[in-house]
């Protein structure tokens, strides 16, 4: 009886190479964006490694405890439930907005900034330049003061955030903010962090861009009332006073940047935001403070590798172990090809020997005489 043939192999072979392809491209994609919905984040984290370098990140107690990512590999979600018309009553807003009160509140994120970290490096104040704010509406940003009133964290008294606004933090600290977003949609903004270091050179830290998903995105959000705490401070020493939780009222806010989709615009909005004296101007910063100029377009600090470099490393790393798997895979199916043509030539033998056998058993059959069979 013949050997069975191995004319299954191939078919085998080639599927199982298919499979194992797919895992290892699935394997060196790129990791997707971290969302966070809710919780504790320190959305502009400054960190000084040593007296040379300012590392700008985001830390977030979600995940684990004291996560650190870059900020482009984290989608901060403000859901359609933090709608709420409360915002009406702040001066400066005087709109409904999607609302991200001071003190933490358990069914949304809650950003802030945290600058500790540049103490023992010499740093002491840090000022973060946004240099690119973008989005379907406006995003506003205050605190709440002693006395309630809505104050500005801005350099220049704006309770909005445009291109080229300034938030100076005079000494390392942990704060938290309201923020507003006026419209749903995805809104973007991009940070670099400054400071003057022990020898008093200014130091320009990496660039990093911040993404927020606002709402469901079909701009019908339904007013929340009473969102917004009540001056209560937040836990672990936070700096933080509540949100408005006034009545909603209508009308806008002289001086507030035009309206989101919600409602309306102000009256006294700047036509162009920068134009000489007007609300949304860039920040001129005090020579006394040694500032020296800002450029966005600074190049990263030498030995910055921290984060900066985490990207390219981590493609790096993602091309290497593509090249392994692949690699891996070729001797792989080389070896299988090899062992597959072994066996077929083991079973062309084994089929040669029998055919050899089964003819000399009829060639000695052929032989036997009549007088033979009788005998």
């Amino acid at each position: 009886m013949p050997m069975i043939r191995l004319h299954r192999l191939p078919v085998l072979l080639s599927f199982t190479f298919i499979v194992l392809i797919t895992a290892a491209l699935a394997f060196a994609a790129p990791a997707r964006a971290l969302t966070l919905d809710q919780g504790h984040i320190d959305a502009f984290h400054v960190t000084a490694p040593n007296s040379g370098e300012l590392v700008l990140d985001l830390k977030e107690d979600v995940t684990g405890q004291s996560v650190r990512h870059r900020a482009e590999n984290v989608n901060i979600v403000i859901g359609e439930h933090t709608y709420t018309d409360s915002t009406n009553n702040v001066s400066g807003v005087a709109r409904p907005t999607y609302f991200l009160p001071q003190a933490q509140a358990s069914d949304r994120p809650w950003p802030g900034w945290d600058t500790n970290g540049v103490k023992g490096a010499g740093f002491s104040t840090i000022d973060f330049h946004l240099t690119s704010v973008s989005g379907p509406g406006t995003i506003f940003m205050w605190q709440q003061d002693t006395f309630g009133a809505a104050s500005p964290v801005t350099t220049s008294g704006a309770l909005w955030l445009y291109d080229g606004v300034v938030i100076r933090q005079a000494e390392p600290s942990h704060v938290h903010v309201n923020w507003g977003f006026d419209a749903p949609g995805t809104y973007t903004i991009t940070a670099q962090a400054s400071g003057i270091n022990a020898d008093g050179q200014r130091v320009n830290s990496n660039q990093a861009t911040y993404t927020f998903t606002v709402g469901d995105g079909s701009g019908g959000g339904q007013a929340a009332a009473g969102v917004g705490g009540g001056g209560q401070a937040a836990s672990g020493g936070e700096q933080a006073a509540g949100g408005a939780g006034a009545p909603a009222s209508s009308g806008g806010a002289p001086g507030a940047p035009g309206g989101g989709a919600q409602s309306g615009g102000a009256p006294g909005a700047p036509s162009a935001p920068g134009a000489p004296g007007a609300p949304g101007a860039p920040d001129a910063l005090d020579p006394a403070s040694a500032d020296a100029p800002f450029s966005a377009d600074a190049p990263p600090i030498p030995g910055f590798s921290a984060l900066a470099g985490q990207a390219s490393q981590d493609s790096a790393l993602r091309m290497s172990s593509l090249w392994f798997l692949v690699g891996s895979l070729l001797i792989l199916a080389a070896g299988i090809a090899i062992f597959w043509r072994f066996r077929k030539g083991k079973d062309d033998e084994a089929d040669a020997a029998e055919s050899t056998e089964d003819a000399n058993v009829e060639a000695a059959t052929q032989q036997i005489t009549p007088e033979d069979k009788l005998s």
